[in-house]
């Protein structure tokens, strides 16, 4: 911890969003003048006040910041050396307020570790209040800070912040308003006396749990889209890089508990990540985002996890979000993802930020987790990475030492069953499977209807046999003898027809009977694109990791996943074989 040469001279900084009366708070304080006239501050402008203090004189050099991206590196510079901070907002502008915790990571990453940050309100006259009082002592819970409410024009409180401050530096101890005390600080100004006496009904609380939430991730992904759908239900046309973090609010319904969740939304810039560190701090959850279109963003999470490990808590959930984008070639197959999330143990979830697909759906089942996780402990990530890289070292050396490794052993047949429903695509799967071809007629299955096809894999010629069966009433008394001869057992729903993936359990009870040394089970959840959908991705999602299978997201109409689901079973049944 730095320790001040000189307490004789301070440094101040006042920093905030334009338009927060950061230069009449000042000239109040120096000049206790108040111009009504609003003129815009360019760069930076210093002022001296002096304070006396138990006898000793201080000095205070205070600049008055211009909030204009182009003196950002300028402002961050010069925290070098304060002894106290001020951020302003003022209540008045929701703009100001939202723009509140970008300041404060941007303060608490650039200023030294003991500089004093206080948290300042500027209320105006005669200008209706937007902000409560109960958000903004959310943000000063979370960050551990002092607040005050001032009102710059009439000066009420303007000496007091600074007394106050100069007492803290010298390490005299003072009342600093307590966030969770009903009477906040009561200011000079009648009208302002009232505006305080109305903000008390806002610390009532309007929510049964409370959860805070950190978005993080790559540029570019959508972040920001889909935190924005979320909490406003909107989509931006056009694309504004996130500077630092944002700070946004959703309450969502679950049976009869109101679960309110903090989003911070960050940067995903390099020069911008390590400013999300501080926020790290006791979050409840870590959201990292990466995009289907992109792979350096589904690389990085690797570097996120490292992240998440070293700064946050054991009891952080961590989850996993996939942005799929429309009208743009996948470059991260859902497989790939799905074994990213089972290697960490983080649930996965997918979604559409622009048509908003999937997003309240899967953000209510994130509650739900963060509901019930009060007994979690994350698993060590950089453990886990270490264990992986050691692995791909040994497979690197083994293969070297080998002339032609045998991916695909030479067996006779792969053999796929698929089960499932009537109506459920089965027949339409094998179709696609085999003969890359779909029938727009629905023709049902008797007993069981076999395909054999050749298809070439990393180089190989593989003979599979796939097995379509009808629906369960003709299949009960056969599914044992079955089962024991397949390599591969697919289970299949269709999302428009809810009562599928309910009758799911039925088809695991079938199985569960037959030793699974001889086939592993996977499930399929084949889309249809025409008919709303009843089942939610990751609904499906979670059937599957409670019964450990492999789970599968096609559309067989438009043939999309088919053939990365169908070479991944074959690469395992191989893998399998060899052990």
């Amino acid at each position: 911890m730095e320790s001040y040469q000189n307490l004789n001279y301070l440094k101040y900084v006042i920093i905030g969003s334009s338009g927060t009366g950061k230069t009449t708070f000042l000239l109040k304080l120096t000049n206790k003048t108040f111009n009504p006239y609003y003129s815009e501050t360019f760069d930076l402008c210093y002022k001296i006040n002096t304070i006396t203090l138990d006898d000793t004189i201080f000095d205070i050099q205070i600049p008055d910041s211009d909030t204009q991206n182009k003196t950002i590196p300028i402002l961050a510079s010069f925290f070098k050396g304060s002894h106290c901070i001020f951020i302003i907002y003022n209540p008045s502008d929701i703009a100001s307020f939202e723009k509140l915790t970008e300041w404060i990571c941007f303060t608490k990453h650039h200023a030294p570790t003991n500089t004093k940050i206080v948290i300042v309100e500027n209320r105006f006259e005669d200008e209706n209040i937007f902000i409560s009082k109960g958000e903004i002592y959310e943000i000063i819970r979370s960050f551990e800070l002092q607040f005050v409410s001032i009102n710059a024009k009439t000066g009420d409180n303007v000496r007091k912040i600074f007394y106050d401050s100069l007492c803290c530096i010298t390490r005299k101890n003072i009342a600093w308003i307590d966030p969770e005390s009903t009477n906040p600080l009561c200011l000079e100004s009648d009208i302002l006396k009232s505006q305080d006496q109305l903000c008390k009904s806002f610390q009532v609380e309007d929510y049964d749990l409370f959860f805070k939430c950190i978005v993080i991730g790559d540029s570019f992904i959508g972040k920001s889209s889909i935190i924005k759908h979320l909490c406003d239900n909107i989509f931006p046309n056009e694309y504004f890089p996130t500077f630092e973090s944002n700070f946004y609010i959703k309450k969502i319904k679950i049976n009869n508990l109101t679960v309110k969740l903090q989003m911070y939304d960050t940067s995903g810039h390099e020069r911008f990540q390590t400013l999300a560190l501080p926020i790290f701090k006791e979050p409840d959850c870590i959201i990292i985002v990466y995009s289907s279109c992109n792979r350096k963003s589904f690389d990085n999470i690797i570097n996120w996890l490292e992240n998440i490990d070293k700064y946050s808590s054991k009891n952080c959930q961590v989850i996993l979000l996939e942005n799929e984008f429309d009208m743009c070639l996948r470059q991260v197959q859902e497989n790939e993802g799905q074994r990213l999330a089972k290697k960490f143990s983080i649930p996965l979830f997918r979604l559409n930020a622009k048509n908003s697909s999937q997003i309240q759906s899967s953000f209510t089942r994130i509650s739900e987790i963060l509901i019930n996780s009060s007994n979690y402990k994350k698993p060590s990530y950089i453990d886990i990475i270490k264990k992986s890289s050691a692995n791909n070292k040994s497979k690197n050396k083994k293969s070297k030492n080998e002339s032609k490794p045998r991916i695909i052993p030479n067996i006779k047949f792969h053999v796929f069953l698929l089960l499932g429903d009537s109506g459920t695509g089965k027949s339409a799967l094998s179709l696609r499977f085999c003969e890359n071809i779909f029938n727009q007629s629905y023709i049902p299955t008797i007993s069981i209807d076999s395909k054999i096809i050749n298809k070439n894999i990393q180089g190989y010629t593989i003979k599979i046999k796939i097995r379509d069966t009808s629906g369960r009433e003709f299949f009960t008394n056969y599914i044992s003898a079955y089962c024991q001869s397949s390599n591969c057992i697919m289970i299949i729903y269709d999302t428009s027809k809810r009562e599928t993936f309910t009758n799911l359990r039925y088809w695991i009870k079938g199985v569960e009977g037959v030793s699974r040394n001889n086939y592993f089970l996977c499930l399929v959840e084949n889309e249809n694109s025409d008919k709303p959908r009843q089942v939610e991705i990751y609904e499906g999602e979670d059937f599957a990791r409670r019964y450990n299978m492999i789970f599968f997201r096609v559309n067989v109409k438009e043939n999309e996943g088919v053939n990365e689901a169908l070479e991944e079973c074959v690469l395992k049944i191989s893998r399998n074989f060899n052990n």
